[in-house]
């Protein structure tokens, strides 16, 4: 039996938002097999039993659920590679830059980028300005 959906926590909220945001630029989701014949509710109700219970729910409407979870890989994925590009030497893009893009995405965005690539370079000096406070304030 699935767990009942209540309601999603604000981080899951926050979460959902901001794949939801992110599936305009997928086309196709990728189908995985089911681990339960039951039914989601909502979209949301399968977020929560995907996101929270590794729990592969049908839905009406498995395109979109397929979406969202890409919308999750390609968001983690691109957090990936702004880190590559900045440890390879030649970067595309600045922090500054990175850290614009992140004002319209929820704050674990950034906060993962600064985690992950302090944690992928050491030995490397990770200057101040990759702290968005001091970004805002220009110390």
């Amino acid at each position: 039996m699935i767990p009942k959906h209540k309601k999603l926590s604000k981080a899951q909220k926050r979460d959902f938002i901001a794949y939801c945001r992110g599936m305009r630029n997928i086309k196709v989701g990728r189908a995985k097999p089911l681990t339960t014949t039951e039914h989601a509710t909502c979209l949301a109700h399968w977020f929560v039993l995907w996101d929270t219970h590794g729990i592969y729910a049908d839905y009406k409407n498995l395109k979109l659920c397929w979406r969202l979870i890409q919308a999750k890989e390609q968001l983690n994925l691109t957090i990936d590679l702004w880190i590559e590009d900045l440890l390879g030497g030649q970067p595309v893009q600045g922090a500054y830059e990175i850290w614009e893009w992140c004002q319209d995405m929820p704050s674990w965005v950034w906060k993962s980028f600064v985690n992950s690539f302090r944690n992928r370079s050491k030995g490397i000096y990770v200057p101040t300005y990759y702290d968005p406070q001091k970004i805002k304030t220009g110390e």
